[in-house]
């Protein structure tokens, strides 16, 4: 005891208190100092991390995965943010990837789809096809499925994923339309007959590979701790074994773990089943060069019904002729009218009291092809006149009669088309009953109709504008001057031809710019400068009410013309692409 204190109380004066310290060093060296301390701390600290980061890494790699293990989720749900915050980042970065490969997938899948179409209706219209079709009636099942069974080269129908030591089916795969039993039980028995080959051939099951029942193979790849088993119909091609070998590989690369440590789970390989799936192959066979002997003889046999009733058609023509002719032929005859129905010819007949009987005329006529009924019309051999009515109608022509004696002149005046002029002076009763006189002041006229003067008017103006070219200034999108007076005229013709477009009975497709620059200047400039020269052109159809949807303006650039000068090498075209409409059929 120490002036009446005791050792403890002693003790306790003596022991300061942190917080003791801390208030000492803050009144001593104040705040700042203590935040500028800790935060060299921490500097340190990062760059000391920065500097031995990625030799742990590589360190702890080699010793083991649990790095790549741990790494995974935070690396995933980092991918997962990015693409949620950024879609389109990510889209920019895989676009050279996908964009080629579903080019490529579809490509393949159109190509097996023609390759698939044109093998059926190869197959459609042949002796074979027709032994197909009794042959999958008898198997009960559909035709093209039975043409498909002939059609492939290989089919890979079904795809086991088997765990080697306990014979446990891990996954599977069928393709689509095939019929399976229980994949567990292919399992099962898969893993009896390896093991029957083994106790009974001492052979490691490594040997077995491949089984064969019929059109179906089942090849079987084996690995330290999976097997893999396709089940193939039609032939076992090396690219199948080569996949299935490569797929085996990847599998027991990826699922290692899993494989080594398997308990009959198979959850953990519930990711590998689009593996399986891209493993169901199949690859077409090569269309067999075969003539469609059936479509060939159905063919002969149409074409010689459609030549038969086109020789039946030209003999009765001629034979309608025939009888024509021969009345025609009778002095005092003449057939009017002429209309061959059901087997009947029926005429119209002009002649005169002193001919024959038109019954004595036909009993002379030869004919077994129909009937000929005839109606008469009787005229007198002193009165000749009678026909000119007729002649008039049938030349369309204005014609007069003008006795002088026993010559009876027959005058043409007005207007008559040269073809019908030239027939008249052929015809049999103008020849045998009239003097055929010509007016001077007869017209030959052009039969032609209002459509087709419309047709022609348009035909001359596109043809103006197509040959029309509008020159610019050097390296500018102005018009020259004298081509601003060419554009107003070509404006002009273009809404003339839409005016007549209905009247002419012709549709307009397209009203095509065309620009054009000299060779001067580099040729990214060039065909820049062009294409601007052609809108130039285009706004200004439009601003004067052409309709927008039938124009379209494109630009070439220079074009190689040595022996054009080069202000005629800056120029724009507007060229007008119309069709004639069908004439609709009564």
């Amino acid at each position: 005891m120490l002036n009446g204190q005791t050792e403890k109380e002693v003790d306790d004066q003596c022991t300061s208190s942190p917080g003791d310290y801390e208030r000492l060093r803050s009144l001593l060296l104040g705040d700042d100092y203590e935040k500028i301390i800790q935060q060299r701390l921490a500097q340190n600290n990062i760059d000391r991390f920065a500097e031995v980061i990625s030799e742990a890494f590589r360190l702890r790699n080699q010793q083991d995965s649990s790095l790549s293990e741990e790494m995974s989720p935070v690396i995933e749900a980092s991918i997962d943010t990015s693409i949620k915050n950024n879609p389109e980042r990510i889209t920019n970065i895989i676009f050279p990837i996908i964009g080629p490969a579903v080019r490529k997938a579809v490509s393949s899948a159109l190509s097996d789809l023609m390759h698939s179409l044109n093998y059926f209706l190869q197959q459609s219209l042949t002796v074979r096809a027709l032994a197909w079709r009794f042959k999958a009636w008898q198997l009960g099942i559909s035709y093209g499925q039975y043409v498909l069974m002939h059609s492939i080269q290989y089919q890979v129908e079904q795809v086991f994923l088997i765990h080697r030591k306990s014979g446990v089916l891990i996954q599977s795969a069928v393709a689509e339309g095939i019929k399976y039993q229980d994949p567990d039980l292919v399992s099962s028995m898969l893993t009896a007959i390896t093991d029957f080959a083994n106790d009974s051939f001492n052979q490691d099951s490594e040997s077995l590979n491949v089984l064969q029942f019929g059109s179906l193979n089942l090849l079987i790849e084996s690995g330290p701790h999976a097997v893999i088993a396709f089940a193939v119909r039609g032939i076992l091609s090396n690219d199948i074994r080569q996949y299935s070998s490569e797929l085996l590989e990847k599998i027991h690369i990826c699922y290692a773990k899993q494989l080594h440590s398997f308990d009959g789970d198979t959850t953990p390989f519930d990711s590998c089943i689009g593996w399986l799936q891209k493993a169901l192959l199949k690859k077409n066979k090569s269309p067999e060069r075969s003539r469609p002997w059936l479509a060939i003889i159905v063919l002969l046999l149409l074409s010689s019904l459609s030549s038969l009733y086109i020789y039946q058609k030209w003999q009765l023509n001629n034979s309608v002729q025939h009888v024509v002719d021969q009345i025609n032929n009778q002095m005092g005859y003449q057939v009017l009218q002429q209309n061959y129905k059901n087997d009947e010819l029926h005429l119209l007949i002009l002649h005169s009291p002193l001919t024959p009987s038109i019954e004595d005329l036909l009993k002379k006529i030869r004919n077994n092809h129909f009937k000929i009924i005839v109606e008469e019309k009787l005229s007198s051999l002193d009165s000749p006149e009678l026909y000119v009515p007729y002649l008039a109608q049938k030349y369309q022509s204005t014609l007069s009669t003008k006795r002088e004696g026993q010559l009876i002149q027959l005058l043409v005046s007005g207007k008559i088309s040269p073809n019908n002029l030239s027939d008249l002076k052929q015809d049999r009763l103008v020849k045998n009953y009239f003097n055929l006189v010509i007016s001077k002041t007869l017209i030959l006229t052009t039969n032609i109709s209002v459509e087709a003067k419309n047709r022609l008017e348009v035909e001359a103006l596109v043809n103006q504008i197509n040959s029309q070219h509008f020159y610019f200034n050097l390296s500018s999108t102005q018009l020259a001057s004298d081509s601003y007076e060419n554009l107003n005229t070509t404006i002009a013709q273009i809404k003339r031809v839409i005016l007549l477009e209905k009247l002419a009975n012709i549709s307009i497709k397209q009203i095509s710019i065309s620009g054009y620059s000299d060779n001067k200047g580099r040729k990214n400039s060039n065909l820049d400068l062009s294409s601007e020269r052609a809108k130039l052109i285009e706004s200004i159809l439009k601003a004067n009410g052409i309709t927008e949807s039938l124009i379209i303006s494109w630009g070439y650039g220079a074009q190689d013309l040595p022996s054009v000068p080069s202000d005629r090498q800056r120029r724009a075209r507007v060229e007008v692409l119309y069709i004639p409409n069908r004439v609709p059929h009564d």
